[in-house]
C-alpha cells in the first residue's frame, strides 16, 4: 500500500464534557434495574470504570493546576497565575533565578 500524501489523520473522540450527560443517562437508567440482565450489569459496571477514569483526570488537573499555581508564584509573586504571564516569561524568569543562584554559589566560593 502507499503512502498517500493527502493523507490526514482526524480524532473523533469526544470530550468528556460532551458524552457526560449520556454516561449518566446510562449510568441512572441501568442502575435503576430491580434485575438487570448480564449484558446490563458489565454495562453498569464499564460506566463505573470510565466515571473512575473521569475522576482521576479531574484530581491530576487538580494537582497540576496547584503545581502551576506554585512555579507562577516563585517566579512573578503571589496571583501570578492570574496577571497573564506566559508559561515562557515563567521559564525565563525561573533560568534567570537559577543563574543568579549559581553566580550568588561562585561568589560565596571566593
Amino acid at each position: 500500500m502507499e503512502k498517500n500524501d493527502q493523507t490526514e489523520t482526524v480524532d473523533l473522540a469526544p470530550a468528556w464534557s460532551e458524552i457526560l450527560p449520556s454516561l449518566l443517562e446510562a449510568y441512572s437508567f441501568l442502575n435503576s434495574k430491580t434485575e438487570p440482565t448480564g449484558e446490563q450489569t458489565e454495562n453498569l459496571s464499564i460506566l463505573r470504570e470510565e466515571f473512575t477514569k473521569m475522576a482521576r483526570g479531574a484530581d491530576m488537573m487538580n494537582e497540576y493546576f496547584d503545581f502551576i499555581q506554585n512555579v507562577f508564584e516563585i517566579a512573578f509573586g503571589d496571583d501570578a497565575l492570574n496577571k497573564d504571564y506566559t508559561n515562557q516569561e515563567v521559564l525565563d524568569k525561573l533560568d534567570e533565578f537559577s543563574a543568579l543562584s549559581l553566580l550568588a554559589g561562585e561568589v560565596e566560593d571566593d
